[in-house]
């Protein structure tokens, strides 16, 4: 009886981190709006200044050294770009930081709900 439910115990924690490394699919071909900036500086600063053109060279130079770009929406929250745009160290996305865009695109959610964008085209806003 031990033996089963030791048996057990590890085939549960061998299953758990497999399953948290999955991620679910949330919106196909969405719609959004909102501000490029660099996820790091987002979450240490906050929206407003992350957001504020005063902090678009911090943000190219965070870029520069291998941090995520992201989509702060409008209405839903902080998406990671990622896919196609994120390619080249985010070279395609540069010229967004910092600008309101409106975008299409899909979005995934992972078990820890984080949430991810892949944009497939984007466009100035106001």
């Amino acid at each position: 009886m031990r033996r089963k439910l030791y048996s057990l115990a590890l085939a549960l924690m061998v299953a758990a981190p497999a399953a948290a490394q999955t991620t679910f699919p949330e919106v196909t071909n969405g719609k959004w709006r909102g501000v490029v900036v660099e996820q790091s500086c987002y979450r240490q600063l906050g929206a407003d200044k992350a957001t504020a053109a005063a902090h678009n060279a911090c943000a190219m130079d965070c870029l520069k050294k291998g941090q995520a770009l992201a989509l702060v929406t409008d209405d839903d929250g902080v998406r990671k770009i990622i896919g196609n745009m994120s390619n080249d160290n985010y070279a395609k996305m540069t010229q967004w930081v910092g600008k309101r865009v409106a975008v299409t695109g899909n979005t995934w959610r992972d078990a820890f709900s984080s949430l991810y964008i892949d944009i497939t085209t984007i466009a100035p806003t106001k």
